[in-house]
């Protein structure tokens, strides 16, 4: 990483603009809309961390995620597209990682990636997931199946 960036959690009360703005530079258009995006910050089971530039605060990428009993479902992971590939994606999966292994006790993390997506499923693979399953037509615009991956995180002491 060229730049020093700073990961934090993100919080209910702060501004969805950014994660919708993220997302929509990240995936082309946001898969989400923004009223969504503040529904799902504001949720019991969501999790948030941002990446920001340590300098200005600017959010470059972010993953998002809901927490079910010892599952976490990754719903979202962007980075702007001027910031890919400097290892922000895998920096905002480990502070995931180690945040829900560690105070929680959750044990899988499962997330769905277009089956074109062979960047995103690259990254996935390196950092443990496996392919589990898929989903034929789960994504529109355009029609798509997904590829389920699962990632088995060891239980901590």
């Amino acid at each position: 990483m060229k730049n020093k960036l700073t990961l934090r959690r993100y919080y209910k009360h702060e501004e969805p603009t950014c994660l919708y703005e993220l997302a929509a530079a990240s995936y082309g258009q946001s898969p989400w809309r923004l009223d969504q995006f503040a529904d799902d910050l504001r949720g019991e089971r969501s999790l948030y961390f941002v990446a920001e530039l340590a300098e200005t605060s600017r959010p470059v990428g972010f993953i998002s995620c809901h927490r079910i009993l010892d599952e976490v479902e990754i719903t979202n992971l962007a980075v702007h597209p001027s910031w890919s590939r400097q290892g922000i994606a895998k920096a905002l999966l480990a502070t995931l990682f180690a945040t829900v292994a560690s105070g929680e006790q959750l044990t899988k993390v499962f997330l769905e990636v277009r089956m074109s997506n062979e960047k995103a499923q690259q990254l996935y693979l390196g950092r443990g997931f496996e392919e589990i399953n898929r989903r034929k037509h789960y994504y529109e615009n355009p029609a798509e199946d997904a590829l389920i991956m699962c990632k088995i995180l060891p239980k901590l002491p």
